[in-house]
């Protein structure tokens, strides 16, 4: 949300409001004809603290659009241990994000990654609740 992104320049990304910083990596992607896997699909934009001025769902959209205008395949995972409902729900509607002033109802998301299995997951509510989400993927 910041204007320079000091993060993303900081680890090695010109991505600013100007600059899409993502689209030469699915353009470096697409020439060696592999897939992008990207992290934090479970997170929202209201679950983060507001002085970090980040935008998971932002990130997502951006880098799922440089996927579709280079080709690239897109693979998910999440990021962050979580177990309940709306991670999952966010993980599926996140997955099936579709490009601006598009009919196109197919999916790029061709592959996603659990990961933090872990004994808390076989707790039977969360259990439950992963069932639930692999069948609805």
């Amino acid at each position: 949300g910041s204007k320079s992104h000091a993060a993303e320049l900081t680890a090695g990304y010109y991505n600013t409001r100007e600059s899409d910083g993502y689209l030469p990596i699915a353009r470096l992607f697409k020439k060696h004809r592999t897939v992008l896997n990207f992290t934090c699909f479970e997170m929202k934009d209201e679950e983060q603290p507001q002085h970090a001025r980040c935008s998971p769902e932002g990130l997502l959209r951006q880098v799922t659009e440089a996927t579709r205008k280079t080709g690239v395949g897109l693979a998910g995972e999440n990021a962050l241990q979580r177990f309940d409902g709306s991670a999952y729900a966010q993980i599926m509607h996140n997955s099936n994000i579709k490009p601006r002033d598009s009919n196109d109802s197919e999916s790029q998301m061709c592959a996603f990654t659990y990961l933090r299995m872990n004994q808390q997951m076989f707790q039977s509510e969360n259990w439950r609740r992963f069932v639930w989400f692999v069948r609805n993927m």
